[in-house]
């Protein structure tokens, strides 16, 4: 009889404690047991085993860009829009020395502050273009804290965020889902209330079938409606009714065409008035250009407090002349694509930058955020206004692509918009760029040639030894706490 031979997995993460996070889900999800195997300290490995039988070996890869093979550019070259590589990626490895990606997870813990709802978008919107199927697990009910490091109020995304992974899995025919946890300081009586849109257990059954080629039909539309729920109880929780509300969400969500999610929205959309944040500098005409789309009747999509907004076909004309008016020297090839009148106008207000000019990491999330709402037909305006650094912008006008290759945010930017205006304090002139059509790639099989080892070694390699080294020791003798920095009310920091 031939000896059997455990398939392998791997599991390419952003550092040794995410690989870690979904090795353990995926323990759960096949009801295993994780064994140590004596491997190198860089390159650990696991078997997942029941009655001392080896099930699956998993082979531990922490930091997606020092192996001989970066996903990064593997899902590039597979048409992903983005250079985004998620928490982890699981791999099936084949003797013949490939590897093939069965799916890819992200986690988070972080309170919904703002702009960080939508920050692992860009990794959502890279995975669902190319057919890769992307789960997103992530805490509801966490709590801010006061001052005196009290309990203050939940904090929670606006319903938008769970929503978009749903019209993503509808628009790229694909699976991407958000799979919501209770976090540990949810309050019993909201527990109860979140309780159907809680879907850990759907999650790693989706997980399993990924895994062992089982149908998974009936758990990916379990999930899809217990995204759905969520979206309806945030909505229903919010004081203001700047979003869609009851079976709105459903009805934008069935809408299966871009023309039909157009029409859709001409008759549900309110007037968008989102105020600009008062911590960056802006300059005269960023501000004019703000109460400019507000006097024109700029339109929400689904929520009034984001930075997104759309302009109907018919008034794009009347924007073009007075862009035109406001800005004396604006390209004519780009007024003309401004006013043409076929196509409503989608617009992504992106402020980009801190005071000092250091990017705004979670920005880069916003174009994504628009793409998994509207898809790669929206004919899509960036309007860029933070006090970014003199050379950075010089750098836009003179090799834009290679910055978008070295930069996540202008990435973003460059490869999802189709015209981006510039304007801010910390530029003599606007910036005018009209960019390439978008177009989306057919998904296909992702395979590549095997990772073999690390092309250098680096801090990834020291802080996975301390970890195995303290890890393997028993929880009794060490205490591995983590630390979330800089601090202040949205950190955490482990005790024991």
């Amino acid at each position: 009889m031939q000896e059997f031979s455990a398939p392998t997995l791997r599991i390419h993460g952003d550092n040794i404690i995410e690989c870690e996070r979904a090795l353990r889900v995926i323990a759960r999800a096949l009801s295993l047991e994780i064994s140590f195997v004596a491997s190198p300290i860089y390159f650990p490995r696991y078997a997942l085993g029941e009655n001392s039988k080896t099930r699956f070996d998993v082979e531990l890869l922490a930091g997606h860009a020092r192996w001989n093979v970066n996903l990064q550019n593997v899902l590039r070259a597979h048409g992903a829009p983005l250079r985004e590589a998620t928490d982890a990626v699981i791999t099936n490895y084949s003797a013949d020395g490939t590897e093939t990606l069965l799916f890819a997870l992200e986690f988070s813990s972080a309170l919904p502050a703002g702009n960080n709802a939508w920050q692992r978008h860009g990794r959502a919107l890279t995975c669902a273009t190319i057919g890769a199927p992307f789960l997103y697990f992530a805490e509801v009910g966490g709590m801010e804290l006061g001052t005196a490091r009290v309990f203050k109020a939940p904090r929670f995304p606006n319903p938008i965020i769970p929503f978009s992974y749903l019209t993503a899995d509808e628009l790229f025919q694909t699976i991407c889902v958000p799979v919501y946890v209770a976090s540990p300081t949810l309050r019993a009586e909201m527990r109860a209330e979140f309780s159907p849109a809680l879907g850990q257990d759907s999650g790693l059954a989706l997980i399993r079938s990924l895994l062992t080629e089982l149908p998974f039909d009936n758990i990916h539309s379990e999930l899809k409606t217990r995204a759905l729920r969520m979206t309806e109880l945030l909505a229903r929780r919010r004081k203001r009714t700047d979003t869609w509300r009851a079976n709105e969400w459903s009805e934008f969500l069935a809408c299966d065409t871009y023309d039909a999610r157009k029409q859709w929205l001409e008759m549900h959309s309110k007037d968008w008035q989102k105020k600009s944040g008062a911590k960056v500098r802006t300059s005269q005409t960023f501000q004019e250009l703000r109460n400019l789309f507000s006097r024109i009747g700029c339109l929400t999509i689904g929520g009034g407090d984001i930075p997104l907004c759309w302009i109907p076909a018919d008034k794009r004309p009347q924007l073009a002349n007075e862009i035109g008016v406001l800005y004396n020297k604006m390209p004519r090839a780009w007024g003309r694509w401004i006013g043409a009148r076929n196509e409503p106008l989608f617009v992504v207000w992106v402020t980009g930058f801190k005071p000092d000019g250091e990017d705004s990491r979670p920005d880069r999330g916003l174009l994504p955020l628009l793409r998994m709402l509207m898809g790669y037909d929206a004919e899509v305006l960036t309007i860029v206004s933070g006090p970014a650094r003199p050379a950075m912008w010089a750098r836009s006008r003179r090799e834009p692509q290679r910055l978008a290759e070295q930069n996540g945010l202008w990435e973003a930017i460059l490869g999802l918009s189709n015209a981006v205006l510039a304007d801010s304090v910390t530029l003599s002139e606007p910036i005018w760029l009209k960019l390439p059509d978008l177009s989306q790639p057919a998904p296909k099989k992702i395979s590549f040639a095997a990772a073999t080892s690390p092309t250098l070694f680096s801090e990834q390699d020291v802080d996975t030894a301390l970890h195995l080294l303290f890890g393997q020791g028993g929880t009794e003798t060490v205490f591995e706490g983590l630390c979330n920095p800089p601090g202040g009310d949205w950190s955490g920091l482990s005790l024991l």
